[in-house]
C-alpha cells in the first residue's frame, strides 16, 4: 500500500494542545515532492497551537539556478494555493569538502563498526573486545582541544625535571612530538581511505545543516524532505547518522516522505 511517512525528531519537545505558539514554521524546499511538505505545514497552521506562527518556504538553490525565476515561480505557486507564506531563496554553494565532513564520516564508520561488533558478540555470547586502541572520536576530540592544552605541562613531568635535566626534557619533547606526528599521519591515512560517495553525502548534510541553523535555529518547527531510506539493513546505520547530522541542533523537526505520486493542484 502506498503511504506517506512522517518522522518527528524531538517529539518530547512538541507542545501540548494547551500552548499557542508564535514564530516561524519553516518548510525547506530541497527536492520537488509535489508540495507535500507545504501541505503538512498548512494543515498544522489550522490547529490552534500553530495558528499564530508564520509560514516560510526556504528553497535551496544551486549555483546554476536562476534564483529570481525560482522565487517568482514559488510565489505564484503559493498564491494559487491561497497559502500565505514568505519565500526565501538560499544558495547552496559547493566549496571544497570540509574537514568536518571527513571527520563526521569517519565517526559514522567507527560507530557502524562498533555496532557490528556488539551484534556479533551478542550472537557469540562473548564479551565485546575492542581491538583498536584509541577510538577515532577521542582522537578527533583531542585534536580539537589541542590548542587549549598546549600550554599545560603534565605535573608529573614538572616534578621530575630539574635544572640539570635539559637532555631529559628534550628527549621527552621529541617523544611527544613523535607521538603527535604519528597520530596525525594515522588520522590522515584513515581520512583518505574513506568512501568518497559517503564523504560527499556527509558534506551535503553538513552544509544543509549549516543553512538550517543559520535561518531556522529559533523557528518553532522545521519541515524537511525525508531522504530515500536504504532497501536493506546494511546501510541503515549510515542513513540514521545522515539524518542526525542534517537535523543537528534543531529541536523540532518533521521529516516528510511521500510516495512520489502526490500532486497538490492549483485548480480552483
Amino acid at each position: 500500500m502506498d503511504m506517506c511517512l512522517l518522522v518527528a525528531k524531538g517529539i518530547t519537545d512538541f507542545p501540548s494542545s494547551a500552548f499557542k505558539l508564535t514564530g516561524f514554521i519553516d518548510v525547506y524546499w530541497i527536492v520537488q515532492d509535489g508540495g507535500l511538505c507545504l501541505l503538512m505545514a498548512y494543515l498544522l497552521k489550522q490547529h490552534k497551537v500553530w495558528r499564530g506562527c508564520k509560514l516560510r518556504i526556504i528553497a535551496i538553490a544551486q549555483e546554476s539556478d536562476n534564483n529570481l525565476k525560482m522565487q517568482s515561480e514559488l510565489q505564484k505557486y503559493v498564491y494559487q494555493l491561497r497559502i500565505d507564506a514568505k519565500i526565501l531563496i538560499v544558495e547552496l554553494a559547493d566549496p571544497e569538502i570540509s574537514k568536518n565532513a571527513f571527520e563526521r564520516t569517519l565517526l559514522m564508520e567507527e560507530r557502524t563498526m562498533y555496532l557490528k561488533q556488539m551484534q556479533e558478540s551478542r550472537r557469540e555470547n562473548n564479551p565485546l573486545s575492542f581491538s583498536r586502541g584509541i577510538s577515532v572520536s577521542l582522537v578527533i576530540a583531542e585534536n580539537q582541544e589541542k590548542s587549549e592544552n598546549n600550554d599545560d605541562e603534565p605535573p608529573e613531568r614538572k616534578t621530575t625535571l630539574g635544572k640539570g635535566s635539559k637532555g631529559s626534557r628534550e628527549s621527552l619533547e621529541e617523544e611527544s612530538g613523535s607521538d603527535e606526528t604519528k597520530k596525525k599521519e594515522s588520522m590522515k591515512a584513515r581520512l583518505l581511505a574513506l568512501d568518497r560517495t559517503k564523504v560527499h553525502k556527509m558534506h551535503t548534510a553538513v552544509r544543509l545543516n549549516e543553512i538550517i541553523i543559520e535561518h531556522s535555529v529559533n523557528s518553532q518547527l522545521v519541515l524537511l524532505n525525508l531522504p530515500k531510506p536504504p532497501r536493506g539493513k546494511d546501510g541503515l546505520d549510515d542513513y540514521i547518522h545522515y539524518l542526525e547530522v542534517l537535523s543537528d541542533k534543531i529541536n523540532r523537526v518533521i521529516f516528510v516522505r511521500g510516495t512520489g505520486n502526490e500532486v497538490i493542484t492549483t485548480d480552483s
